[in-house]
């Protein structure tokens, strides 16, 4: 993590505005002003209900391979777009401008792309 956002979730802690908490969320539902969800803290066999201003996924990242997109199943299935070396998303060009096919190299960009 950066230091800099390091240092400002210390201080939404430390003043009250940020509370962590692990577990797995069961179900969310929006209130007039907020959220109340159901959460099962880790290591906790009951759920319980909190009512919060925010939730924040900290999972981490996902596999490609599970993202449940269409758009991605489709591209890849169709040898237009492959996985990254890590699974985590989408092989691109060097500039992060261009996905790259089946065999690795960068796709053209489209005719309309950036005015030309």
């Amino acid at each position: 993590m950066a230091p800099a956002i390091g240092a400002r979730i210390a201080a939404f802690r430390a003043d009250r505005e940020l509370e962590v908490l692990a577990g797995r969320i069961i179900r969310i539902e929006g209130l007039g002003r907020g959220l109340a969800v159901v959460i099962r803290r880790r290591g906790c066999p009951e759920a319980e209900t909190v009512h919060v201003d925010w939730v924040v996924n900290c999972t981490g990242p996902g596999r490609l391979s599970r993202s449940g997109s269409a758009l991605v199943a489709d591209l890849v299935a169709g040898g237009l777009a492959r996985g990254d070396s890590l699974g985590l998303g989408l092989d691109v060009s060097r500039d992060a401008e261009r996905i790259c096919h089946w065999r690795g190299r960068p796709r053209p960009l489209p005719r309309n792309h950036r005015g030309s």
